[in-house]
């Protein structure tokens, strides 16, 4: 669930996860309400639910009801914005030389200005380039991909990242 500052409506997105669980769509138009029938419908199934870019307590507190197989993912820059009890994990972009690294990882002969441009591209973000690399490794494998070379790899990772944007790394 993507939050953001100003976060459109609560009660619609609570409802959308109710609907996501368990096919069908409560009427309810409260706060209170859908928050009780998403913490019925996720009962005790095991669920990661990402709450991204949190930015107010008041937006994250109805995702937070029942669910004792529930984890949340709460990314936020805001700490206030996470439970009292939340374990904080700071997550902040890797330096260049540890993106190359990651992204680079397994590719024999990788120019490393084209591994320096992709990560730039990505951010230099650890959860982007480790499936990068893989999208590379899959490329550029003579035994499990089609053998092209490193530099044709990245090049075709690059331009499926234009046309396609990050969806190039999910199957």
């Amino acid at each position: 669930v993507e939050l953001g500052e100003k976060p459109d409506d609560i009660v619609r997105r609570l409802l959308d996860l109710v609907e996501a669980f368990e096919h069908r769509r409560p009427g309810y138009t409260t706060s209170d309400a859908a928050r009780t029938a998403f913490g019925e419908a996720l009962g005790s199934k095991s669920v990661l639910l990402i709450l991204d870019d949190a930015w107010d307590e008041e937006h994250v507190r109805p995702f937070l009801h029942e669910g004792p197989n529930c984890l949340r993912l709460i990314t936020t820059r805001k700490s206030e914005v996470l439970p009292p009890d939340a374990r904080s994990v700071n997550v902040d972009e890797m330096t260049e030389e540890e993106s190359i690294a990651v992204l680079g990882a397994g590719l024999e002969g990788a120019q490393r200005s084209a591994v320096v441009t992709l990560a730039e591209r990505l951010g230099h973000w650890p959860f982007l380039l480790r499936p990068a690399n893989s999208a590379l490794l899959a490329y550029a494998q003579p035994r499990t991909g089609n053998g092209m070379s490193v530099a044709d790899a990245l090049a075709q990772i690059d331009a499926q990242l234009t046309y396609r944007g990050l969806e190039v790394f999910t199957k």
